[in-house]
């Protein structure tokens, strides 16, 4: 499963910081810098998949559960 994917499928599993989205893994997203920048640490992502990442954070901060939301 990719991390867009698990954004959706797993909310439970993120957790918001300072700059990033992190799974329980270790894998993280950036997401301070706005849709354009938002992409995972640890690799690349087209424009693309850049918007379906934010999206999929725009959508996590919606639904994600109340504790995993304090920074």
């Amino acid at each position: 499963m990719n991390l867009i994917e698990s954004v959706y499928n797993e909310p439970d599993k993120w957790s918001l910081s300072k700059y990033t989205l992190i799974h329980e893994s270790g894998a993280e997203l950036w997401t301070c810098s706005g849709v354009w920048f938002c992409q995972p640490l640890e690799g690349y992502y087209s424009m693309i998949n850049r918007f379906r990442a934010w999206r999929a954070y725009k959508w996590w901060v919606k639904n994600a559960p109340v504790e995993k939301l304090s920074v």
